[in-house]
């Protein structure tokens, strides 16, 4: 596990060797991905020399990975989906506390209340009795 650890994968480099083993072409994946092909290629060598092995090989139907190839596609969909997890998650827990909070009628209450009314029934002295955070 150490040995990982002294590696760095580039996220890029991994989508991008994702795409070329799902279109089976660099020139393709690049098109896609508007990047010129050869700065996929040059990503991908990045990948080997991190691999220490070659990870794609030319076939009569196109780019296909090699079994090193096959196991770093393997994860690096996983990661993707991961961090696609993570960004969904985040996303959906920052927009709750962002919708809690926009929708509390702080600015009538504090319009029709005194600043003492308000603190005092609060639990933490010195906050709005009517500001909670919603994740619980």
């Amino acid at each position: 596990m150490m040995r990982c650890m002294e590696k760095s994968y580039d996220l890029t480099s991994l989508r991008l060797f994702v795409a070329v083993c799902e279109v089976k072409s660099i020139t393709h994946a690049a098109e896609m991905e508007a990047i010129a092909a050869s700065a996929v290629s040059k990503r991908i060598a990045k990948l080997e020399q991190l691999a220490g092995t070659r990870l794609l090989v030319r076939g009569r139907s196109g780019v296909v990975p090699t079994k090193t190839g096959a196991t770093l596609l393997e994860h690096a969909r996983n990661l993707i989906y991961n961090l696609d997890l993570i960004d969904r998650d985040l996303f959906q827990t920052a927009k709750k506390i962002r919708v809690t909070y926009e929708s509390l009628p702080v600015h009538r209450q504090l319009r029709n209340s005194s600043p003492q009314r308000l603190h005092s029934s609060s639990p933490i002295p010195g906050t709005p009795a009517s500001i909670s955070n919603s994740r619980k």
